[in-house]
């Protein structure tokens, strides 16, 4: 009779090896992102645009009409009007929404705070 295994590559890796190891993947892909430039994003009413950020990275200037933003491991969403600004207190996913009744737009930059 024939006995067949299932063969795992990491049962000989020690935990803290395979934590490392992960650690350091994650932060190549981060690096390997292309960084955030200051630009000027143009929304249609109900349309939105994501972003991935570190924390406090990026300022979001609201030019026109009404924004809604959200944030990774923030419990509040924002509105934010015309002439308002908007950091991040977390990092990860950003998405910023126009509102559903009209267009905005909205600057995208480094936050120097």
């Amino acid at each position: 009779m024939l006995n067949f295994t299932a063969h795992d590559d990491n049962a000989n890796v020690p935990m803290p090896v395979r934590k490392l190891w992960a650690w350091l993947l994650d932060r190549w892909r981060a690096l390997r992102m292309r960084k955030i430039v200051a630009q000027t994003i143009g929304l249609a009413p109900n349309a939105a645009a994501g972003f991935i950020v570190e924390r406090k990275s990026v300022r979001v200037t609201c030019l026109s009409g009404t924004l809604w933003v959200t944030c990774d491991d923030d419990v509040k969403d924002y509105m934010v009007s015309a002439g308002q600004d908007f950091v991040p207190r977390s990092r990860g996913r950003l998405v910023v929404q126009a509102a559903p009744t009209s267009p905005a737009s909205f600057l995208i930059q480094r936050s120097v705070v």
